[in-house]
């Protein structure tokens, strides 16, 4: 069975990243990241701006499409202008430690909240994220149940999973997000 958990605006989430590009391109202004910032706080954007993603493996399609709309947006919205955008994909908990540890990340998508929580204590999130009409989900996931062939045991949903002599395949919810979400979810 694969049931959607909603679909996600791909509106909403190019709205999210301009906003976020705009943002950390004047803040890399200023520690020589991304343009050159004046001592009055000015901010002057490079040529062609570079944001760095630093996300966990999973929504790397999502981003796929993501990320050419914004590219294509922000040249709209900024005279013809390109932006760049670096992409690093590794597990959530490793993304996290990455950015603690210097990783130059603009935008960072993680799947568990203690790991942005590494972040958060760590001084680089000043704004509570969650306050944005996405409550800061850029997308949504489905669940998908690989059964054996013909189905025997008749698996639908997370109820059938509770029926005896079943073996479940699932990875280790202390190494992965996705294994937690799973553990959540049922």
């Amino acid at each position: 069975m694969v049931r959607s958990l909603g679909e996600r605006s791909p509106r909403r989430a190019i709205a999210g990243l301009l906003l976020v590009a705009i943002a950390s391109g004047c803040a890399n202004a200023n520690t020589g990241n991304g343009g050159s910032g004046g001592s009055n706080g000015s901010c002057t954007p490079p040529s062609n701006p570079v944001l760095t993603l630093a996300a966990y493996s999973t929504p790397r399609e999502a981003y796929g499409k993501i990320i050419p709309a914004f590219q294509a947006k922000w040249k709209a919205d900024h005279n013809g202008q390109s932006v760049i955008v670096q992409e690093s994909y590794a597990g959530s908990t490793s993304q996290a430690q990455n950015v603690v540890g210097g990783f130059p990340a603009d935008i960072v998508a993680l799947s568990l909240a203690p790991d942005i929580d590494v972040i958060k204590n760590a001084g680089l999130i000043t704004h509570d994220w969650t306050k944005d009409e996405q409550g800061g989900m850029v997308s949504a996931s489905v669940v998908v149940f690989d059964v054996r062939t013909d189905n025997p045991k008749a698996i639908k949903d997370y109820d059938s999973l509770t029926q005896g002599g079943l073996s479940i395949l699932t990875p280790d919810p202390a190494s992965s997000g996705g294994a937690r979400w799973n553990s959540v979810a049922a």
